[in-house]
């Protein structure tokens, strides 16, 4: 009498248990890689669009630019894109901008330097 009062009980407790072992198995690893290659994308698709507007807003060096102007580029160029080479052609705006890429301080502020 007592075992027909257990019986459903049973059954629902071992597919419970069949149902949570295959959630913890299959379901969690599985949104976990897709939570993983979504984080990626994500990284990916950020990286693209920084690095679209990054050359958008890269300062470009004039050959009418001042020595001031040419050593803050080559601090920047230092920076940022330590690849480039030197752009400018006068004497005063070369050496500048090679300063600025050999110079390991930042350049201070504009309001800061004498006049």
């Amino acid at each position: 009498v007592e075992s027909r009062f257990l019986v459903p009980m049973a059954v629902s407790l071992a597919f419970g248990v069949m149902f949570a072992t295959l959630v913890s198995l299959i379901l969690v690893p599985s949104l976990m890689l897709l939570a993983a290659d979504a984080r990626e994308q994500g990284r990916l698709l950020l990286g693209m669009l920084a690095q679209r507007w990054s050359k958008r807003h890269e300062p470009r060096p004039q050959q009418d630019d001042s020595p001031a102007t040419a050593y803050r580029l080559g601090c920047w160029a230092r920076r940022h894109r330590p690849d480039m080479t030197n752009p400018y052609v006068k004497p005063e705006q070369w050496s500048a901008w090679e300063a600025g890429m050999a110079d390991q301080e930042p350049p201070a502020p504009i309001d800061s330097m004498p006049a």
